[in-house]
């Protein structure tokens, strides 16, 4: 999860603003979202695939996988 290291959170966070995505990461691994307040369901989709996306390029991260390791 991402409390296993704040610099997990850091660098999830910074992949998502690149992904175009407002979370946050709080340090009990939950992901905090701020959606537009209308959202469509295509939206939502590219919601989930640009989170898909950024939590698998925090996951290459070298000093993520040797926290994730600790």
């Amino acid at each position: 999860t991402l409390s296993s290291s704040s610099a997990a959170s850091d660098v999830y966070k910074r992949q998502a603003w690149d992904n175009g995505l407002v979370v946050r990461a709080f340090p009990t691994g939950i992901l905090g979202y701020a959606p537009p307040l209308c959202c469509t369901d295509d939206d939502i989709d590219a919601i989930i695939e640009r989170t898909r996306a950024t939590l698998d390029q925090t996951l290459d991260d070298p000093d993520v996988r040797a926290a994730m390791r600790d």
